[in-house]
């Protein structure tokens, strides 16, 4: 099923993992192959059964493949302009699957959380005229980068976050 997905056939992939959890529903590696189920619906355009699928991985795994599950529910829900689930989902990549004594596997997604949190949130900061909601927004979008530069700055988006709170400075 990963080799299938790796050559872009996504049918042909969906084939072989669509027997894993009626076949092996006890395999530690069902959250993972949930989650690759998730990615071809996605890259089929079957987006809310990706997002089921997702949710199952994010839910059965407390390790990489629930935190990468539950970033790439962030993406589809930031795609669809659905900012606050978006960013409610990016929260739970944050600070969940092991906190800040998560894997290094874990922690990149934590960090790509963030970051797609801050920018989800920048993009709710240009669409409100409200001033009170802008300030709120502003200092969340603060914490999402910080969050990056501060917890992960090893990562290869803290650079570009340092430059969003930079941005924001001036807001």
């Amino acid at each position: 099923g990963q080799s299938a997905a790796e050559l872009r056939r996504w049918a042909e992939s969906l084939r072989y993992l669509d027997q894993i959890p009626a076949k092996q529903p006890d395999t530690p590696y069902l959250a993972e192959a949930l989650g690759k189920r998730g990615w071809a619906k996605q890259n089929l355009n079957r987006l809310d059964e990706a997002l089921q699928y997702y949710e199952q991985a994010a839910t059965q795994s407390r390790c990489e493949a629930g935190a990468h599950a539950r970033f790439l529910m962030g993406e589809i829900q930031f795609e669809r302009k659905q900012y606050e689930e978006a960013v409610k989902s990016f929260l739970r990549a944050m600070y969940g699957y092991g906190g800040d004594n998560a894997t290094k596997e874990v922690k990149h997604w934590q960090a790509m959380a963030a970051f797609e949190a801050g920018r989800c949130t920048e993009v709710q900061i240009q669409q409100t005229r409200d001033p009170q909601a802008r300030t709120k927004l502003v200092t969340d979008a603060k914490t999402y980068f910080g969050f990056v530069v501060q917890r992960h700055p090893d990562h290869e988006l803290a650079a570009q976050a340092q430059r969003r709170l930079e941005t924001l400075a001036k807001l």
